[in-house]
């Protein structure tokens, strides 16, 4: 079941009738949307890799952002605001697995 943070449950897998091709598909869209709602917000995403920027931190939450590549990968998105009330929001890339080895006990 595809999920969206903002609007909850979208689908049950069935992209028939929605005009998208695949999960994929459904992820992006819902990336882009998500970007379109904060930017309403006041929330642009500093993309400047050498811009220095201060400000208190309000909040965080997991997403996707496109890498290099072209694909989607996870992140977290940090929301600032600054001392003049201006916002702004940092994404950072992570990779939210880890892997467990179990040892057996004799």
């Amino acid at each position: 079941m595809a999920f969206n943070r903002r609007k909850g449950a979208v689908d049950g897998g069935d992209y028939e009738g929605t005009g998208l091709q695949s999960f994929a598909d459904l992820r992006l869209k819902q990336c882009r949307e998500n970007e379109v709602i904060d930017s309403k917000y006041g929330f642009e995403r500093i993309s400047d890799q050498v811009r220095e920027e201060t400000g208190y931190l309000l909040n965080m939450h997991s997403t996707e952002i496109l890498d290099d590549d072209k694909r989607l990968i996870g992140a977290i998105d940090y929301y600032f605001i600054k001392e003049d009330g201006a916002r702004f929001k940092v994404a950072l890339p992570y990779k939210p697995y880890f892997y467990i080895l179990i040892k057996k006990v004799p």
